[in-house]
């Protein structure tokens, strides 16, 4: 913490957090690439996939 009116944090992840990121990553990118199926099968509707 700063001290400075108004307060400023500063946050960043540990080493174990950005390891966690570099894992899930993958996962993400795949979810993010199949949105807009899955939007439509949510709403009843058949999207062939990418």
């Amino acid at each position: 913490m700063h001290d400075q009116v108004p307060p400023k944090v500063v946050y960043s992840l540990t080493d174990d957090g950005a390891a966690l990121e570099r894992a899930l990553r993958p996962l993400g990118d795949w979810g993010e690439e199949r949105m807009a199926q899955i939007s439509s099968v949510r709403q009843g509707k058949a999207v062939t996939a990418p």
